[in-house]
């Protein structure tokens, strides 16, 4: 299959019954497909296996179970691995150069260039100016967050079709994770690229993401388009505490107490639902607000345990 041919397949990624034993840890089953052309976070605690699921991704460490295909191809068939990776960018948490037998980011540059055909050496060295990293610059000198924008150029530079990018912008000041922020987004401006990127930074899930592929301890608890979490999940006041009498309320997550100035909360997972329902029981909102995106994540994982737990007791 030649690489026109290919570019264009459905899905970036697609993981089918992928399973990893990480110690007592279990990561997995994953099923996921992230389609061509969009941004996706993974987010998770930390243990949670996201970075492990990198090395899955990048053929650095092999699934027990299950397969994996980037760009339409599973790794395992002739030369498939050296021409996968030639069109996927690949940032990792920790960058280890060390072996390679370079000193400055001058004799780094020489070495990774060579192996890429599509190497644009106009975008590294404006990249390289941008991020102020000179070529002179001995590799053991650099600070983790130079050597994050460093890992990050060489993997932008021969244009790939697909950003793996492990906590990008770790050890980065706010300046720089400006500058990273508006060079993902410029990068998805071409047709056929996409993005997969882990990051603990909400704000940054929120500027560039599409989807979030929620992890907790190795399990999957779901994938979601982000506006519409969003757009779904609020908080909606009411001056009186809803009473079982007065019929269901759809989306209704939890109902606190008055103690907001008399006000009760009720975190709905459907605010519109939940909003018309109230209002038919003749106790209308008195305002709606949004939920921050980690509080809603946090209760999507509660739901998960809860209802895993339930399923147990059966």
């Amino acid at each position: 299959m030649n690489r026109e041919a290919e570019r264009y397949d459905d899905c970036a990624i697609r993981l089918s019954g992928v399973e990893k034993m990480l110690g007592d840890m279990r990561l997995g089953p994953l099923e996921l497909e992230v389609e061509t052309g969009t941004v996706v976070a993974l987010v998770g605690q930390n243990g949670s296996g996201k970075s492990t699921l990198f090395r899955l991704l990048m053929n650095l460490t092999k699934a027990d179970s299950g397969k994996v295909e980037l760009l339409g191809r599973p790794y395992g068939e002739d030369d498939t691995e050296a021409d996968i990776k030639r069109r996927i960018g690949y940032v990792p948490e920790e960058s280890n150069w060390e072996d390679l037998g370079c000193t400055t980011i001058g004799e780094l540059h020489d070495f990774v260039c060579r192996w890429y055909p599509t190497w644009n050496e106009t975008l590294y060295r404006s990249m390289t100016e941008e991020f102020e990293l000179s070529g002179k610059l001995k590799l053991k000198t650099l600070s983790k967050g130079m050597k994050r924008k460093l890992s990050y150029i060489l993997a932008a530079a021969y244009e790939p079709e697909l950003l793996l990018l492990d906590e990008a912008t770790s050890g980065l000041d706010p300046f720089a994770t400006k500058r990273m922020i508006e060079h993902l987004a410029k990068f998805m401006e071409r047709e056929g690229r996409s993005i997969f990127f882990s990051t603990h930074v909400m704000e940054e899930v929120r500027r560039l993401a599409d989807y979030i592929v929620y992890i907790n301890r190795g399990r999957l608890i779901g994938v979601y388009e982000k506006d519409q979490l969003l757009d779904d999940w609020k908080c909606v006041w009411v001056r009186e505490t809803p009473q079982p009498s007065s019929g269901p309320l759809p989306g209704v997550v939890s109902v606190g107490n008055g103690e907001h100035g008399g006000l009760i909360p009720i975190i709905s997972r459907s605010s519109s639902a939940t909003e018309a329902a109230l209002a038919s029981q003749g106790n209308a909102p008195v305002r709606t607000t949004a939920m921050d995106l980690e509080d809603i994540l946090e209760l999507l994982a509660q739901e998960k345990i809860e209802k895993k737990a339930e399923n147990k007791e059966r």
